[in-house]
């Protein structure tokens, strides 16, 4: 039985009349499904769609209207485990057209994936997103990967994917527990471009005995995961975490570049303690004497100004 369009709330029951709209985002509404389907039912020619954040959503199934029309699509931090008979990845495989594809997951309380805080699961390679990886014409024109998060990912089915994505420009593999890391760093590799951007998982460096090497090898990676993952909270805090341990026993290559990331992350979060406080621990890690050479005189009033401002939001704290 179909909702019937009153239904929907007075605002989005305009967007009905736009039937030439090419380009919607709902990101982080409490939209739901009676309300997607009928917007997708009157909205045909739609190409972009960011539903990223949308947990009231939990079938998917009317995107598959879509098909012929859709080229990017936004599915961060959504719920996909109600999506059974067809799976979200029987659903996303048809979309033949897509050029940009987000399923990324950083909410600690992640529906997606079984175990997701338990780095030491055993990878199942015949789950549906393993599966969905390793099937032959999965999503062709793809350009941009958006995985981060996804525990469950194995290095069998990533190698098979991206043999058969030879022009994807960008995957992202951060906080992933399983990576195919010669796809990377290996220029020999089959899979490896050096025009492809990555950001990647680094859980490992907690484990080994770090080198002024592995600063150069990962910090690109890490600045790269920032520039991409600065509104995400959850992300954010483990990219701190991984610049601060990086960063405590080398000095930056890329210093003015990190601390103006930095900041910014500081001024969209100013409320959440932790990314305050995991921020500050970097910047005196970057600004230590004699590295404060190396920093322009513009960051460091913006430094002083922005530590001025975590102390006065959070006056107890005592870092």
């Amino acid at each position: 039985m179909s909702t019937p369009v009153n239904f929907i709330p007075t605002n989005l029951r305009l967007l009905l009349k736009l039937t030439n709209l090419t380009s919607l985002n709902l990101s982080s509404t409490d939209i739901k499904n009676p309300c997607i389907d009928i917007i997708i039912d009157s909205l045909q020619n739609l190409d972009t769609f960011d539903l990223s954040s949308c947990r009231s959503i939990k079938l998917f199934n009317s995107l598959l209207k879509l098909s012929s029309k859709l080229k990017w699509l936004n599915l961060y931090n959504c719920c996909f485990h109600m999506q059974q008979n067809p799976t979200i990845y029987h659903i996303l495989y048809q979309l033949k057209y897509l050029e940009y594809l987000d399923i990324s997951n950083d909410n600690i309380f992640n529906d997606n994936n079984n175990n997701n805080n338990n780095t030491n699961s055993i990878i199942d390679n015949d789950n549906d997103l393993n599966k969905f990886l390793r099937q032959d014409n999965c999503l062709p024109r793809l350009k941009h990967f958006d995985i981060s998060g996804q525990k469950t990912i194995s290095s069998i089915s990533l190698y098979h994917f991206l043999l058969n994505h030879k022009n994807l420009q960008f995957l992202g593999l951060f906080l992933t527990n399983e990576k195919y890391s010669p796809c990377v760093f290996d220029k020999n590799d089959l899979c490896y471009s050096k025009y492809r951007h990555y950001t990647y998982d680094l859980q490992h460096i907690q484990t080994i005995t770090l080198t002024e090497n592995d600063l150069i090898l990962y910090e690109p990676y890490l600045i790269e995961s920032l520039k991409r993952y600065r509104d995400r909270s959850g992300f954010v805090q483990k990219i701190l975490y991984y610049i601060f341990f990086l960063t405590r026993s080398f000095r930056s290559k890329q210093p003015n570049l990190l601390i103006e990331l930095i900041l910014h992350v500081i001024s969209i979060h100013s409320n959440l303690q932790t990314v305050q406080m995991a921020s500050t621990a970097c910047i005196y890690n970057l600004t230590r004497t004699p590295m404060t050479e190396r920093i322009h005189v513009k960051y460091l009033a913006q430094i002083v100004q922005a530590t001025m401002n975590v102390m006065a939001t959070f006056p107890n704290q005592q870092q």
